[in-house]
């Protein structure tokens, strides 16, 4: 449709912290003055909920005269007929949307024709209400509903925002593909490396971008990766258009379901041109050593924006009943739950996020790697493998175990330049003093999977069994980047476990797993299965919350204090520690931030540790790195919840803690 108005500077769209106790101020659009004056008298004369204070009418009675009045106020709501003296039909709405930055609109109307209520939902209103059934009831609650989806709908897009810049400024170029090798996401830099923008990338496969015979290797190694569940990684070199040739390392990763099965390929591509000139191992650890601090950044950030959304989007859905208003909310749930899934693989990659713990079957994930694996051996190798039928479960992360197993594999088939057998097996073995391997791995007496690979190739001389799990070591060709084993050793240590090499008689290396089971992690299992089923809470109990993020304090206020808790806040450990030490006696649980200004979370329970030995504590964090976690050893923290958080998940950890 065409425009009737030149738009003009608009002003700032409303704040985005507006709470309920605020005034409202309302534009009624309608050419029919006796019903915006009926309109206004019973907006003005209807109760608002206990904290709303009051509502400012302000009425316009055509399309021109509202549009002027858009650009130099600020509004909460509009209310509008589609049927005006100077314009009709849907361009009523598009202009409203776009000249009030997309202030939330109620259509009010004796149209009753279901295609136009419909319509004007796909142009953006937020409610559609029939005149001659109107009751002023209705009215404020659709008002007041429209306010504050509006307002979460604004958070969401802030953080996304949020989000995309700073992925986008990362010194990598990343990427994401399906299972048939279609690009699906790539970053601004990944346009930059091939000098073209990112959105005409997505869509189009390696051979569409690349083309070029020096790039067929890589083509096929991606093509084997999506295929096998393989790690690719390799350098190529790169010529775009009249520039000099460029090295470029390429570090492809698949991407596996829960059931271990390849959905996908993602990973990075890096221009090494000068690194590979000076050969610098230490400078390229380094850049990873960037991308982890930088990937752990973004993550804390984005889940620190998301907790408040998504407890809010929770608190929202408890008190509504249209389907239409609890779709959207379901949709802003789902979207802060999609934000995080986005981040989450590229961190598991870069070894900066502890993998998921769950229970798991691994004779089931064994048994599926090993039949990838088989169905692509090379004809000069054979696998044979014997996995016992009474393998226990064992907790972590499927994909994570899957993608150890075959790195593992993947190497042993590497060292077989000649025919030979390559060997698994998996059993459980209990691990007793004086077992010399509980020293030698570091590990607590108790019943742990053994799973074993060997192959029958040239062997690893005793001098490199150590180097052999460095980043970026290898003893393989040059256009491999080195990091299979020692990938598959960081996975076993975040299982808890460890890994040794052996010699194979007659000739090879053997890899030694050694993984507990679900039964060394029984207080694990009962601190979950008592999660399941909480207690109801029974008596009033006094909280302290302590965040830097006023969002988060007040979303996780407002549900507390609905649960029948009392609730004491503090914005920093140091404000926190001068309440609680006035207050010990009476504090029932300190839940509190990992990262604050001032005075840390870490710091903080060791000081009320300090005071109060046996004090409740619940720490919260952004992002779940192993640096973090290990850092927390004897501070005898209770529990620890992962942002974002849902209202259940709360309420959970509280129940579980104050239980105990």
């Amino acid at each position: 449709m065409f425009k009737i108005f030149t738009k003009s500077q608009n002003p700032e769209p409303p704040a985005e912290n507006l709470k309920l106790g605020d005034t409202m101020n309302v534009l009624i659009v309608d050419s029919d003055e006796k019903f915006q004056s009926k309109l206004a008298s019973m907006i003005r004369s209807t109760s608002l909920p206990d904290k709303a204070s009051s509502v400012h009418v302000t009425p316009s009675n055509s399309l021109r005269d509202a549009i002027e009045k858009v650009e130099t106020q600020q509004f909460d709501v509009i209310l509008t007929d589609i049927s005006l003296s100077d314009a009709s039909g849907f361009l009523v709405l598009e202009e409203l949307i776009e000249y009030s930055n997309r202030c939330p609109i109620i259509v009010l109307s004796n149209l009753t024709n279901w295609s136009v209520i419909i319509e004007s939902a796909q142009v953006g209103i937020q409610d559609f209400l029939i005149k001659k059934t109107l009751d002023a009831g209705q009215l404020i609650r659709s008002m007041i509903y429209a306010r504050e989806r509006s307002r979460l709908e604004r958070k969401v897009t802030k953080a996304e925002g949020v989000y995309e810049s700073l992925v986008d400024i990362l010194p990598l170029g990343l990427f994401r593909t399906d299972k048939e090798g279609t690009l699906t996401y790539v970053n601004d830099n990944f346009g930059k490396l091939m000098k073209c923008s990112s959105s005409s990338m997505v869509g189009q496969s390696f051979n569409d971008i690349f083309g070029s015979q020096s790039a067929q290797e890589l083509i096929q190694n991606c093509e084997k990766s999506l295929s096998t569940g393989q790690v690719t990684e390799m350098e190529i070199p790169l010529r775009v258009g009249e520039d000099s040739e460029q090295t470029i390392l390429f570090i492809g990763t698949p991407i596996h379901d829960e059931y271990a099965a390849v959905e996908g390929l993602q990973g990075v591509m890096l221009d090494v041109t000068q690194q590979k000139q000076i050969q610098s191992q230490k400078e390229a650890s380094n850049a990873l050593a960037l991308l982890q601090s930088s990937l752990s950044n973004v993550t804390c950030e984005l889940n620190n924006a998301m907790t408040p959304v998504l407890l809010d989007a929770e608190m929202l859905s408890a008190n509504l009943s249209s389907k239409t208003d609890l779709e959207s909310l379901q949709r802003i749930e789902e979207s802060v739950h999609k934000a995080r899934s986005v981040m989450r693989p590229f961190l598991v990659t870069s070894h900066r996020l502890s993998p998921r713990s769950e229970q798991l079957d691994p004779r089931t994930i064994l048994l599926q790697c090993i039949q990838t694996t088989k169905d692509n051996l090379p004809p000069h190798v054979q696998l044979k493998h014997q996995v016992s039928e009474q393998l226990e479960g064992v907790f972590g992360d499927a994909s994570q175990l899957a993608k150890m197993v075959k790195n593992l594999f993947q190497n042993a088939i590497e060292s077989m330049s000649e025919p030979g057998v390559m060997g698994v097996t998996a059993e459980i073995d209990s691990l007793q003093h004086p077992d010399k391997n509980l020293d030698i791995l570091g590990l607590k007496p108790g019943k742990y999977l053994h799973i074993t690979v060997n192959d029958m190739g040239s062997g690893i001389a005793q001098h490199m069994t150590q180097r052999i799990f460095e980043p970026f070591f290898t003893t393989k060709e040059k256009s491999r980047a080195g990091i299979g084993l020692s990938e598959a050793l960081s996975i076993v240590k975040s299982h808890g476990g460890n890994l040794k090499i052996t010699r194979n008689a007659p000739k090879g290396s053997c890899f030694h797993i050694y993984l507990p089971t679900s039964q060394s992690n029984s207080r694990q299992t009962k601190a979950i299965d008592k999660a399941k089923n909480p207690e109801p809470n029974q008596a009033k109990k006094l909280i302290l919350c302590v965040d830097d993020e006023e969002h988060i304090i007040t979303s996780t206020t407002i549900l507390l204090e609905a649960k029948g808790y009392e609730v004491l806040s503090a914005c920093n450990g140091a404000e926190a520690l001068s309440i609680f030490t006035k207050r010990m006696s009476d504090i029932d649980l300190v839940i509190t931030d990992f990262s604050m200004p001032v005075m840390n979370g870490p710091t903080l329970i060791k000081s009320i540790r300090d005071l109060a030995p046996r004090a409740n504590v619940i720490l919260c964090t952004g992002i779940e790195t192993e640096e973090n976690l290990q850092g927390l050893e004897g501070l005898e923290i209770n529990t620890t919840m992962f942002k974002p958080f849902s209202a259940a998940t709360l309420f959970e950890s509280i129940e579980e803690v104050l239980r105990n």
